[in-house]
């Protein structure tokens, strides 16, 4: 996998200094020791969505046809990146990929395919747009830790919260478990549970990963309500100690072999590597606004525009190692074209497509629309034109970049 990373470094021209030989390249601008993310109940190992990586690259440089996804993310002061073009893609529950339905969760890389993070995709109710809550870089603690050792103050440092624990790729938060510790440590549950002797679900420990004085287990919900009695298929058992009201781990009890382990919250932790973006050009004080012209009625960013063109403008190799980097995505004597990537809404539907197109009869660019048909861009047409200047204007700053 790894080799093919190295050829999206080769496809750019972009090579790096890595400060840590043992940083992989789609690692680098991850917190020190990330080992996966956590969005919401839902784990993900950073393997996974390093394979996930790649095939967002390939989606966009390799493949024949132009597909719904990757998506343009222009929310990048989420990762703290003012100017560069990043890619959302769809990650789904259970480490499977994504094929047709998106769901809700995205894995953002930047061009050069590396990771930056994962978001979860939200409607925000209006004119089609939907917001994003980021999700948690994680470092797990030791699986042959004790429970106790590894939600121990001394081991994890208040800096690094224990987020919660995983279970094969489940995760049980650690406000859901504090949730359920209070409601033990109510009077009224005490009470019940004297006057009934037992409760339903609620049972003694018998296993020998924890030690304690009066050990029961009850098993973890996905919602906790005022009643505890109802029954419950659920595999996740929480472990806690009567005597103290303490709290001891989770454990799966029908699978001893899968620890649950808990995880490390790294989400105020910074990488080691400075972010350099992929672009040459100092966009990072410019406001956002819009182009000031428009493609049928349609508003691009000034920062994206700038950002594509740049693009558009590099030199592209044809093939690399035996394979045709087909981008641009159209290639023919009278026209050469970079389609551009838009940001997600909540009406994905790819009917029609923008990008920027160089007329090799004129040596001109234009911006272009065009009917998108099973993959195809068909009747290109231009809507907005860039003048020479600005063409040489860029040609001129990059002309540097590309002979250093």
């Amino acid at each position: 996998m790894w080799s093919r990373f190295g050829i999206f470094i080769a496809v750019f021209g972009l090579t790096h200094q890595v400060h840590c030989a043992n940083i992989p390249y789609s690692d680098m601008y991850l917190p020190a020791k990330t080992r996966g993310f956590v969005c919401e109940t839902e784990y993900f190992t950073i393997d996974h969505l390093r394979e996930v990586a790649t095939k967002a690259m390939e989606s966009t440089f390799f493949e024949h046809y132009y597909q719904l996804f990757p998506k343009l993310f222009e929310d990048t002061h989420l990762f703290n990146v003012k100017s560069d073009i990043l890619l959302s893609w769809p990650v789904l529950p259970n480490e499977k990929f994504h094929t047709s339905n998106p769901g809700k969760l995205r894995l953002i890389i930047n061009i050069r395919g590396q990771i930056m993070g994962m978001v979860i995709v939200s409607p925000k109710g209006r004119k089609n747009k939907v917001i994003f809550q980021k999700c948690k870089p994680v470092r797990r603690s030791k699986e042959n830790a004790s429970n106790e050792l590894q939600i121990s103050d001394e081991n994890w440092g208040m800096s690094r919260p224990v987020l919660g624990f995983k279970c094969g790729l489940k995760v049980v938060s650690w406000s859901q478990i504090e949730r359920i510790m209070q409601f033990f440590s109510n009077d009224s549950f005490r009470e019940r549970l004297k006057e009934h002797n037992r409760l339903t679900n609620l049972e003694k420990y018998t296993g020998d990963e924890f030690i304690g004085v009066d050990l029961y287990s009850f098993p973890v919900h996905k919602k906790l309500t005022n009643r505890i009695t109802f029954a419950t298929n659920s595999l996740i058992y929480l472990v806690f100690d009567m005597s103290n009201n303490k709290f001891k781990g989770i454990t799966n009890l029908d699978d001893r072999k899968g620890k649950c382990v808990a995880l490390r919250d790294l989400s105020f932790t910074s990488s080691d590597n400075i972010y350099i973006p992929s672009s040459v050009l100092n966009l990072d004080r410019m406001p956002d606004k819009y182009w000031p012209e428009t493609c049928m009625e349609f508003r691009i960013k000034s920062k994206t525009m700038w950002l594509y063109l740049e693009f558009a403008l590099k030199n592209w190799k044809s093939s690399l190692h035996g394979r045709q980097v087909n981008y641009p995505l159209v290639k023919s004597k009278v026209l050469q074209f970079w389609p551009m990537r838009f940001p997600e809404t909540d009406n994905n539907r790819l009917h029609i497509g923008f990008g920027i197109g160089y007329d090799t009869r004129f040596e001109t660019y234009h911006f272009y629309h065009a009917q998108i048909r099973d993959g195809k861009f068909v009747d290109l047409e231009p809507c907005m034109s860039f003048s020479n200047e600005i063409i040489h204007h860029l040609q001129k700053i990059l002309r540097p970049a590309t002979d250093s």
